[in-house]
């Protein structure tokens, strides 16, 4: 019953990460027969761009996915911040773009103790949630802050906000998932994001705080321990 439960989770998280690549590559597809011959060139590179992204994706879950199976194994390293999101957002530029919306990595080269696939899924999906919830004109800044004992990771969107119900639920220990609001541009999802960046934040000892309320953006705030402190 346990394997189960954890093969019918795993199956739904792989299909809400995997939605919004999939679904990219089939829009330019579709487009594809209606761009002139001058722009081909363009489309292809575009195309296989979305692709060689999405097949990254696929293999980073699907190790993820089998290490659930199999007995999980975190494998820290000491990564660059700023690089590691770089990667990130680059993978969001189109659909930012296509909605209007701007993404400012502000991080300085700071570099924290934490397993790099782990973190990529982790920003990927709070990535993907400030893009949904902002409209034409609003932005997404990526900052960091260090303290003594901590180095904490910025993500403000100034997007619709959270409602005050599901910001407790956000921020309770619960471990079922969080019934999805749809995005400005009613966007689904299956609110699976935000149990996937707490679980894998608890694996690599880190933590996260949010900050929101309605039509005022939020602010979600990851928080790394420095090397040989324990998390908050």
């Amino acid at each position: 019953e346990i394997l189960n439960n954890a093969k019918i989770r795993l199956f739904s998280i792989l299909s809400h990460d995997l939605r919004s690549p999939i679904n990219s590559i089939s829009q330019l597809l579709d487009i594809g027969d209606k761009i002139p011959e001058s722009d081909k060139e363009n489309f292809m590179k575009v195309l296989k761009k979305d692709i060689s992204i999405m097949n990254t994706h696929i293999n980073t879950l699907l190790n993820w996915a089998n290490t659930q199976m199999d007995g999980f194994e975190t494998k820290p390293e000491m990564v660059n911040l700023k690089a590691i999101t770089e990667e990130v957002t680059s993978t969001f530029s189109k659909i930012a773009y296509e909605k209007g919306i701007s993404i400012k990595n502000e991080l300085s080269a700071i570099k924290v103790l934490v397993d790099p696939d782990h973190l990529k899924i982790i920003l990927s999906n709070l990535l993907n949630n400030g893009i949904k919830y902002c409209n034409k004109g609003d932005e997404i800044k990526i900052s960091s802050q260090e303290t003594i004992d901590q180095i904490k990771m910025i993500l403000a969107d100034t997007g619709m906000g959270i409602d005050q119900e599901t910001l407790s639920q956000l921020k309770g220990n619960s471990s079922k998932r969080i019934a999805s609001k749809k995005g400005t541009m009613s966007e689904q999802g299956t609110g699976l994001g935000m149990l996937l960046v707490r679980q894998f934040l608890n694996y690599n000892n880190a933590s996260i705080e949010i900050e929101s309320s309605n039509n005022k953006g939020s602010i979600f705030t990851i928080i790394f321990p420095k090397p040989g402190q324990s998390s908050c």
